[in-house]
């Protein structure tokens, strides 16, 4: 339990963990939250005008930051997109340095190879 503490503090005070979160957050901000097709048509179903709407995650980001935290519904988005990402980045950092960490220490201090038993 120790060892997990410690490889998780030291993923999360990592600079390259978090240059990666941010390069991650960035990267996908260009996602589709919401496309949403809109299709006006006449009385024999003949279609006279269609239009696609697409919200993407930079757009909340922009709201929430220039309106602050009250609009709700780009909160939870946002909330969604930053979590996701981290959740990402982190389990990927964590078992890479989870593995190269040893259980136990092997050098004693004195230089030399451990002994065999």
């Amino acid at each position: 339990m120790k060892r997990i503490l410690q490889t998780a503090v030291a993923v999360v005070s990592s600079w390259r963990f978090l240059i990666n979160f941010a390069v991650i957050l960035l990267i996908t901000a260009w996602v589709p939250l919401l496309s949403q097709t809109v299709t006006m048509s006449d009385d024999q179903g003949n279609v006279m005008h269609e239009a696609v709407t697409t919200s993407r995650v930079y757009q909340s980001w922009a709201v929430v930051l220039r309106q602050g935290p009250g609009m709700s519904g780009h909160l939870r988005a946002v909330a969604l997109h930053a979590g996701m990402c981290f959740a990402i980045a982190f389990a990927v950092w964590f078992l890479a340095l989870y593995s190269q960490r040893p259980d136990k220490p092997t050098d004693d201090g004195d230089g030399q190879e451990p002994d065999s038993p």
